[in-house]
């Protein structure tokens, strides 16, 4: 893993945060959308990583952004391709759909893609959200019936200006769900479709490496010790590639309606159904305490989908119901979003270290981080040691779980001190500080006395 730093100031000013806690609040945010089939609310909504909320709104079709309290247009037409979907890559790129556009952020424009569709016979769609990984390469699943015969499914790679590649292709798949550059996962059924198996699927050589006897566990999330989790009706469950472990259930005749949400300390949030499939709000879980949010408590409506973590811990939940009410609402709880930095005091049988670890429990984003020693008052950066400013980005895959060693040495080379040393990570090519308000950064004091550490 690579450090970096951008400039001197994000770090000094963050000395001066006073420790905070967020209460539990939730604002509303109303869309300018018309009413529309809940078929459309498959991934309409998904956190860029710039930090700012990314939204498709299908009657009219509009793409929004969320930067603060402030909603923002970005394009109004010309965004007619169905099934309507968006996918944001680690570099900024917004996919919209299939592959027909893309919303530079750069020049602010909306772009049609210059490669060709996949061939296709007498049926012929796009199934779910384009999936991106953390080198930027895009996957899409297709589903076709060559003239009334079975179901076929195939998945295809996609590379910036070239005409997808075909990767592999199997009997009709139901959800899949993809957690890095070298794993994919799929629910497969057989010929006719009355068998399930949930499958991993090596997609350069075109074959299915594993299968497990599960049906109904779409992924949600993988966090960074390896673990796969689910949210199956009842009950949240994990996986780790050999065994599926009930996390919890639900409790009061509640369901749950993937996906779900979780954060860096093992929070989830997940929409919940009653039994008779009515909306209930969303659920936070953390560890045996469950509580539920409903319009008692704020919400714009009780109808929940796809909740998403912003940089400051902030829940973000898409509502629609039956009366036409169209919008978001935002949870302020204080928690931890999906990423975190932590630095780490080692000691060595040479000496002292300092480590730096990422973890990403979340989908795949872009970001930056930031790492500098204070000492006499002045801000030195990794890895040089020098007031200069160092940068560099990093790609977080789902799962990532990556030290780095900061510095290393022998004890009897160490000036006897304190060392602290700064840490903290924001959104890709800006300044927007990732954490709850009063734990935006981590410290570290390395204490060293004569020759030694204590």
């Amino acid at each position: 893993m690579r450090m970096f730093v951008c400039c001197c100031g994000i770090l000094a000013a963050l000395m001066t945060i006073p420790s905070l806690a967020l209460p539990d609040s939730i604002e509303t945010f109303i869309l300018p959308a018309e009413p529309f089939s809940v078929s459309y609310i498959e991934q309409i909504m998904q956190i860029g990583p710039e930090g700012d909320v990314w939204l498709i709104i299908p009657m009219p079709r509009r793409l929004m952004r969320i930067s603060g309290d402030q909603i923002e247009c970005v394009f109004d037409s010309g965004i007619m391709n169905r099934p309507l979907y968006l996918t944001v890559s680690p570099d900024g790129t917004i996919w919209i759909g299939s592959f027909e556009y893309s919303y530079s952020p750069e020049d602010g424009g909306l772009h049609a893609s210059d490669i060709e569709m996949p061939p296709f016979s007498s049926f012929f769609g796009i199934d779910g959200a384009p999936m991106i990984d953390a080198d930027c390469r895009m996957y899409l699943r297709t589903s076709y019936v060559p003239y009334g015969e079975r179901w076929s499914s195939s998945i295809w790679e996609v590379k910036s200006g070239q005409s997808p590649s075909q990767m592999f292709s199997v009997y009709f798949i139901d959800w899949s769900f993809f957690v890095s550059a070298a794993e994919f996962w799929a629910e497969v059924s057989n010929y006719k479709g009355d068998s399930w198996q949930l499958c991993e699927i090596d997609l350069d050589a075109g074959v299915v490496k594993a299968e497990y006897d599960q049906h109904h566990l779409c992924s949600d999330a993988k966090d960074s010790e390896g673990l796969y989790w689910f949210a199956v009706w009842s009950s949240i469950y994990t996986f780790d590639r050999q065994d599926v472990s009930q996390y919890c259930s639900s409790g009061d005749g509640m369901k749950f309606y993937w996906p779900m949400a979780l954060t860096a300390d093992w929070t989830i949030w997940v929409a919940a159904l009653g039994e008779d499939r009515e909306p209930r709000g969303v659920v936070r879980i953390q560890g045996d305490e469950r509580r539920l949010f409903t319009t008692d408590d704020g919400l714009l409506t009780n109808s929940c989908w796809q909740p998403q973590i912003d940089y400051d811990g902030r829940v973000w939940v898409f509502n629609k119901n039956d009366e036409g009410v169209i919008g978001l609402s935002r949870i302020s709880d204080g928690g931890w979003p999906p990423m975190r930095l932590i630095l780490h005091r080692m000691e060595t049988p040479e000496g002292i270290a300092v480590e730096a670890q990422v973890i990403n429990d979340g989908p795949v984003v872009g970001v930056d981080v930031y790492v500098a020693l204070e000492m006499n008052g002045q801000l030195l950066y990794w890895p040089n040691w020098q007031p200069e400013p160092h940068a560099n980005q990093i790609n977080l895959r789902p799962g990532h779980n990556q030290t780095a060693t900061i510095i290393s040495a022998p004890r009897a080379t160490i000036p006897p001190g304190a060392y602290k040393f700064w840490g903290c990570m924001t959104g890709r090519n800006t300044q927007k500080l990732i954490g709850p308000i009063d734990r935006k950064f981590e410290s570290l004091t390395v204490e060293v006395l004569e020759g030694d550490a204590k």
